[in-house]
């Protein structure tokens, strides 16, 4: 259960987006690069599943990857804690999803901002997923 304490503004959370866009900026750029990691990973299992094996050619070279994506999804869970620590929650790294708990008509919502838009404009409700996000009106961008 939120706080009323805890509850951003669209003015709010807008005004928290320069320091929220940067780690954001960081968060998916690792998340990019996690992702094409696992890739290489999954392939490289693929085409030599005995990979653990000393005698695999790949077999240091996954056991690297492994190290490196677990350290990596480590990192990754640190943007997200710096963002909670701001009031933003991290919803997807890899599109940069990011949310606010606010309350619109006194009903608890959630801000809904993704890294390329320029301001808060969405938001949903409790009950609805992240991707169903709907358009913020003029008058609710104000609150």
């Amino acid at each position: 259960m939120r706080t009323d304490d805890s509850l951003l503004t669209v003015d709010d959370a807008n005004q928290r987006l320069p320091l929220v866009r940067a780690i954001v900026r960081d968060a998916i750029d690792l998340k990019r690069d996690v992702l094409q990691r696992q890739s290489r990973l999954l392939d490289l299992r693929e085409r030599y599943p005995d990979e653990g094996d000393d005698g695999s050619p790949y077999a240091e070279e996954v056991l690297q990857m492994e190290e490196s994506l677990e350290a990596d999804e480590i990192r990754i869970d640190g943007y997200s804690q710096e963002l909670r620590q701001i009031g933003a929650t991290l919803q997807d790294a890899e599109t940069g999803l990011v949310e606010f708990a606010s309350s619109l008509d006194g009903d608890p919502v959630w801000l809904s901002w993704v890294y390329d838009e320029p301001d808060v404009s969405f938001w949903r409700s409790e009950r609805d997923e992240p991707a169903n996000r709907r358009p913020l009106e003029p008058a609710e961008q104000t609150n």
